[in-house]
């Protein structure tokens, strides 16, 4: 918008650095499974395959969240508390049909709404609209306090990566959990962020690598299972 373009300019920016490292994943795959047909290890290769495709569910949730965000700020900085209610109660509100009255399907509107929480405190963070110091520390200690007792005390379990199998997973799709845990890392690293920027200031190597990553977190993202997997 600074530059006058347009929110769905913005979203085709976006998209395409998912796309590119998907496609070169799929293309080394698809390789890798006529190689191992070729010599008789089809079988083997599959499995592999399919164990590398677990990051590609996260896609889906990045896709609508991304196209979402334009119209999501608009909302915010209009109207803020309005629009922060109507997330969160929402999100409250199906994660309990969903727990407590066992209502089904109705779980699988938290796969977006969860998520978008995270997008939602990223904007109050750049615009600004988060406590700071000492009350963004105190919060950060809260959210922690709550997010341990839930999964000590409450229904949900400890890993915050889905296991299958697991009665009530954390992540799949995004519970209370998993929102106070992220928001818990959220506030912590927010708190951290002034002191690690003037560190970054003043090193000029440290930078580089902290953009020199980032260029790449997507690819590592998606590269990661298959790393596992060799």
């Amino acid at each position: 918008r600074r530059h006058a373009r347009s929110d769905g300019d913005w979203i085709v920016q976006r998209l395409r650095r998912m796309v590119a490292p998907t496609a070169a994943l799929a293309v080394t795959w698809l390789a890798l499974l006529v190689a191992g047909v070729a010599v008789g290890a089809g079988g083997l290769v599959a499995t592999g395959a399919v164990g590398a495709a677990i990051p590609l569910w996260f896609l889906a949730n990045y896709t609508i969240d991304t196209a979402l965000a334009p119209k999501v700020l608009t909302s915010l900085r209009s109207h803020r508390r309005r629009t922060l209610t109507t997330l969160f109660a929402t999100f409250g509100l199906v994660e309990v049909l969903h727990v407590v009255f066992a209502v089904p399907f109705v779980e699988h509107v938290n796969w977006v709404l969860g998520w978008l929480l995270f997008q939602v405190i990223g904007f109050m963070w750049r615009d600004g609209a988060l406590p700071t110091g000492r009350r963004l520390l105190g919060a950060a200690v809260g959210l922690w306090a709550v997010a341990v007792g839930l999964v000590a005390l409450g229904p949900w379990s400890a890993s915050m990566i889905h296991v299958a199998g697991a009665p009530l997973s954390p992540t799949h799709p995004p519970s209370i959990a998993l929102v106070l845990f992220g928001l818990a890392q959220t506030a912590t690293a927010i708190a951290a962020a002034p002191a690690i920027t003037r560190w970054l200031e003043g090193s000029k190597r440290a930078w580089t690598i902290v953009v020199a990553g980032n260029s790449v977190s997507m690819s590592v993202y998606l590269w990661h299972f298959t790393a596992a997997v060799i």
